[in-house]
């Protein structure tokens, strides 16, 4: 090591300053331990992402080409890797990608060939300068233990801030959610309800026996908790939750 250079915590990436380095600062955000590649961005807002790509699976629903993959040695995985793939419509021969994958992945223990996921988070380009965070999901075994939906979320957004500079504009992610461990898990990480939603949120929380929070199916099949629904709604499923939108402006 240089003397110019500080020393950082082998489990966190935080510096270590001698003496001094108390518990993990869970709470205050973060930038990855490594920066991401800005030629992906560039490559990205240019419309060549898919250029020499390597197609990694077909679907009929559109194809995913490999982006990005590097190890992680951070997150409190083992072997963990960061991959990040990009989905190409199926319907159109547009240049900007249908959504961009984050994936935490490790080797899977019966073929070490292959990976297998431990978390992911889609977000998909949404007219000009929108991005809407589509899909999160952590694996049971590693839900509520390391963090690793908002690790996710801080790699998105320091990608997301590239492609900021690149068009030298802002640009916005959006949630849309009817959960209330979503909506304190955006709100913890800086993100702002609509302001037509704002007295509908307040009444939720002022107001909880006016609602009921079910676990419901999502659209991708999977059971997600604590879904918002008014007593009176008659339905349970998520199409019936109370719903509102967050979102969040990312500078380059």
């Amino acid at each position: 090591m240089r003397d110019d250079e500080q020393p950082v915590c082998p489990n966190c990436g935080w510096p270590l300053h001698i003496g001094q380095h108390g518990p993990h600062p869970e709470d205050a955000p973060r930038e990855p331990t490594h920066p991401l590649p800005e030629d992906l961005a560039h490559r990205f807002v240019n419309g060549t992402i898919f250029n020499d790509a390597e197609v990694v699976a077909e679907g009929e629903h559109g194809d995913i080409y490999r982006g990005f993959i590097r190890e992680e040695p951070n997150i409190g995985i083992q072997a963990a890797k960061l991959r990040i793939d990009f989905q190409k419509s199926s319907s159109s021969n547009a240049d900007t990608p249908k959504q961009v994958r984050f994936e935490y992945v490790q080797p899977d223990k019966v073929d070490s060939e292959s990976d297998v996921l431990v978390a992911e988070m889609h977000i998909a380009p949404w007219g000009k300068n929108k991005f809407v965070l589509q899909h999160r999901y952590v694996q049971p075994e590693f839900q509520g233990k390391l963090g690793l939906g908002t690790k996710l979320l801080q790699q998105v957004e320091s990608w997301l801030a590239q492609v900021a500079s690149e068009k030298k504009e802002d640009v916005i992610l959006e949630v849309d959610t009817g959960q209330k461990g979503v909506i304190s898990w955006v709100e913890k990480n800086g993100f702002s309800v609509d302001p037509d939603q704002v007295k509908e949120l307040q009444e939720v929380v002022d107001h909880p026996d006016r609602y009921a929070l079910e676990d419901v199916p999502d659209v991708d099949g999977l059971t997600k908790p604590e879904f918002i629904f008014r007593n009176d709604t008659p339905g349970r499923t998520v199409i019936d939750a109370v719903r509102f939108t967050f979102s969040k402006k990312i500078s380059g």
